[in-house]
């Protein structure tokens, strides 16, 4: 009996040791063993490291012609889209061909203006001459009548003497007349040459005044055809919707032939080139105080199944300091895999998991306590 019943104890004992070895070890794993603590993000998805650029119109007008085509590469520049511009264009051209018009005539009167310049400048010239040799021959003039004014006065000496006969004083008169009346009409020929140089002056600059005010108008002319063409190019670089930056269409509007759109419309969107990386959102209490750079992550796509695809591994690289619209912005360099059959594209939504603690079970189960406990209680009224 006694042999029965160490044979039925035994297997007890076993069964009791082989628990209590489970528990122990168990417990011993509970206290002592790490596992990692991850914080998962809001949302997350993959960027570009430059900003999307927005293909918005700055003008209102009717779509003649449209390149916004989704995946479409496209350089810094490149039209997208046409709006219609026939009338500015037309006007353009005119103010070209007015402008073209204008520069020969004012070329033509510059040359006219030299050319009077330079014959106003000889005439009065010559007249000076003229003038200054009038009054060589003034002073001439008066030096004969003085020599004959003098010898009729000595002629007249002696005629009261009675030495000279009455005849030969009468022509020593008439001659001092003749030599005074010549002086006098030199003079009077100096005199009519000094006015017909100062008509001749004034009609030369008036003449010379009209044709400057003639160029003037002309260079106004030509100014305001030239700010005319300015502002009509400004008006048809503004009905040409350029690329703002070198990439990829990203969305973009069905813009049919003849659509209408609207000054500050948003047309589409350009994906610069540039290196992807991870940018992700946490709620403020799980990522202030434990995400930090240099944390390791891993990112899940929605897009491929990562029991299939498998993860990008990525590492924090800057954490934001201050929640906005109720997350904190979490920017992640993402370690390439040459292996791995993911398309790093912009837009790609998933899950980002950082790695922030290492920790027993234990430990989070007493931080999961802890947090349930920090929680207060609402007050329950009083009935």
């Amino acid at each position: 009996m006694r042999s029965l019943a160490l044979d039925r104890f035994r297997p007890s004992m076993l069964a009791l040791c082989f628990v209590a070895v489970v528990l122990i070890s168990w417990l011993f794993w509970f206290g002592t063993a790490r596992v990692s603590v991850y914080e998962i993000s809001t949302k997350a998805r993959l960027e570009v490291d430059a900003a999307v650029r927005p293909v918005t119109s700055s003008y209102e007008g009717r779509v003649v012609a449209s390149n916004l085509t989704v995946g479409r590469d496209v350089n810094a520049g490149d039209v997208l889209v046409e709006i219609e511009s026939e009338a500015e264009r037309l006007k353009l051209s005119e103010a070209k061909t007015r402008l073209e018009m204008l520069s020969p005539q004012r070329t033509a009167l510059v040359e006219q203006l030299k050319s009077q310049e330079a014959s106003l400048v000889q005439q009065l010239e010559a007249a000076r001459i003229s003038i200054a040799e009038g009054r060589k021959r003034s002073e001439e003039a008066d030096a004969a009548a003085l020599y004959a004014k003098r010898e009729a006065d000595r002629l007249a000496t002696l005629s009261s003497s009675g030495l000279l006969s009455e005849a030969e004083l009468s022509r020593a008169r008439a001659e001092e007349q003749q030599r005074r009346a010549a002086a006098d009409a030199v003079r009077l020929a100096i005199g009519r040459l000094e006015t017909e140089l100062r008509g001749k002056e004034k009609d030369g600059q008036g003449r010379l005044e009209a044709l400057r005010r003639e160029i003037a108008a002309i260079a106004s002319q030509s100014s305001a055809a030239a700010a005319s063409i300015e502002q009509l190019s400004y008006e048809l670089e503004r009905r040409q919707i350029t690329s703002p930056v070198t990439g990829r269409i990203g969305e973009s509007v069905d813009l049919s032939h003849g659509a209408v759109i609207h000054a500050g419309e948003k047309l589409g969107t350009i994906i610069p080139a540039g290196e992807v990386k991870l940018v992700a959102y946490f709620a403020p209490s799980s990522a202030l105080g434990w995400v930090h750079p240099g944390q390791r992550a891993r990112f899940r796509l929605e897009a491929f199944p990562w029991t299939e695809y498998g993860v990008i591994n990525a590492t924090v690289s800057r954490v934001s300091n201050e929640p906005r619209d109720g997350g904190v912005r979490v920017d992640l360099a993402i370690q390439r895999d040459s292996a791995s059959a993911i398309p790093l594209e912009h837009g790609l939504p998933g899950v980002v998991e950082i790695e922030v603690d290492r920790a027993s079970p234990a430990a989070l189960l007493f931080r999961a306590a802890g947090k349930r406990l920090s929680i207060s209680p609402e007050p329950t009224e009083a009935h």
